[in-house]
């Protein structure tokens, strides 16, 4: 047993002994966490969504509920709009687009 645990104690102190670890481990995700924080976090309301459902199945009925049940969408039918327009639009909405077609074995994307 106590082979097992000086084997744990210099593991330990050569984890703590390298800097870079240290950095990767406690700090990188500091700071990912406060960046992604401060874009996202002044976001106010849901974003709006136009999709188009070229599969029509119902997994992609259910993920389209589920999505909506969220709350922060907006989801909005493109059937038959022209969404390339809306993707030259100067205000501050969002717009997603999204396909969904069936691929072979039935996989979304």
């Amino acid at each position: 047993m106590s082979m097992v645990l000086t084997d744990i104690a210099y593991n330990l102190k050569m984890f703590f002994r390298n800097k870079m670890v240290m950095f990767w481990i406690f700090a990188f995700p500091v700071i990912l966490f406060l960046l992604f924080g401060y874009l996202l976090g002044g976001q106010q309301g849901p974003i709006t969504v136009y999709y188009i459902d070229h599969d029509g199945s119902a997994a992609s009925k259910a993920f389209l509920g589920s999505l909506n049940a969220t709350g922060a969408v907006n989801l909005v039918d493109g059937s038959g709009m022209d969404l390339p327009q809306f993707r030259q639009r100067s205000d501050n909405e969002r717009i997603c687009k999204w396909r969904f077609r069936r691929i072979g074995t039935g996989i979304l994307r």
